[in-house]
């Protein structure tokens, strides 16, 4: 499902891109690509209330455990509800997917439940217009989500000339632990850390480093940008999927 591709073979395949310093490359040529993540979600939550799952929207602001042998079971959560009021659930399962967020949720079990490594950390993704055309730039009909050695990435996007592109920060650039508690007083910080992108990571940092590797990518123009948190593994920068193992259920 993937080939390795020399630097005669990248350069033949993608005319745009300058292979210098390439010694190899890696393509996707199936089961590859990328997809909407919210329409997913939005997809995934319809069905599910059409099946008959009662979705409740709230803080987590408690978890209530009890001893289960050596370990511990999730009885009952507690949910700050929109207006105000508080809301205990009883649980068989507790699915965590709070994201950046998850390890406080875990740290709600009490000190005998080890935390998760997972802190929040801000990322920036940028959206550019290139005005140059194939073959000078990339097509997006054949341009897969190229990684740079640097780690600078970029994709195509919507209508043509138009990509995605980020970094994570580099030396000299903040890269440090946010805020990992999320209650009703934090919400207005985040919004306002949300809304400050650092522009310099793309002017100094992300725009070099892609046209270096695309001439056509000298006259790139941002459309918009915007923040994120991502949920950052402090240990291996992995995902953590799987039962917990001081917890059972």
């Amino acid at each position: 499902w993937t080939t390795l591709l020399s630097p005669d073979q990248l350069a033949d395949r993608f005319p745009w891109l300058n292979v210098g310093g390439i010694a190899l490359g890696c393509l996707g040529e199936k089961n590859e690509g990328w997809f909407d993540p919210w329409a997913l979600l939005s997809a995934l939550r319809s069905k599910a209330k059409e099946l008959g799952v009662v979705f409740v929207e709230g803080l987590v602001r408690d978890v209530h455990t009890a001893s289960s042998g050596s370990r511990k079971k999730v009885t009952a959560v507690d949910l700050e509800l929109p207006n105000g009021s508080t809301s205990t659930l009883d649980t068989k399962w507790v699915v965590n997917s709070a994201g950046a967020w998850s390890s406080q949720i875990v740290d709600y079990c009490g000190p005998d439940v080890a935390s998760l490594p997972v802190r929040p950390r801000k990322r920036f993704v940028f959206s550019v217009h290139c005005p140059e055309e194939p073959p000078a730039a990339p097509d997006p009909t054949t341009t897969p989500l190229v990684v740079d050695p640097s780690g600078a990435y970029f994709r195509p996007e919507g209508p043509p000339g138009r990509f995605l592109c980020g970094i994570s920060p580099p030396e000299g650039f903040s890269d440090q632990d946010h805020e990992h508690r999320h209650d009703s007083g934090s919400s207005q910080r985040l919004e306002k850390e949300l809304g400050a992108v650092d522009h310099a990571l793309f002017d100094e940092v992300i725009w070099p480093t892609l046209y270096e590797r695309c001439a056509a990518f000298g006259n790139l123009k941002v459309q918009s940008s915007w923040a994120g948190f991502y949920e950052y593994n402090t240990i291996d920068q992995n995902g953590v999927v799987g039962i917990h193992p001081d917890v059972e259920n």
